[in-house]
């Protein structure tokens, strides 16, 4: 009962994270493909709706063999956020 509790917040969660792919993904366009933060916060929500997927897969029982690669993508995502982090800091703290 507990692993179909935690299956439906996964599914939840990955609904979440696409809808957060669908406006970050508007943005970047409207900017133009300007803005490469756009381009980073897009990039890590499509890893985290796969990290989301891969998890759902894992504790429904259909495919156990997903927990390396979501542990790898979990790594692939903090990069994500890290070069995010780093170019909003360039793009907002410009020299005068």
């Amino acid at each position: 009962m507990t692993n179909m509790i935690v299956t439906i917040a996964e599914v939840v969660g990955t609904i979440g994270f696409l809808v957060a792919l669908a406006f970050s993904v508007s943005n970047y366009r409207k900017t133009k493909e300007a803005s490469t933060l756009w381009f980073f916060i897009s990039f890590a929500m499509l890893l985290h709706a796969i990290i989301c997927i891969t998890n759902v897969l894992e504790w429904s029982g259909i495919a156990p063999i997903f927990d390396p690669l979501g542990d790898s993508l979990l790594v692939g995502t903090a990069t994500l956020w890290i070069c995010a982090a780093y170019v909003f800091s360039r793009e907002i703290l410009k020299p005068v």
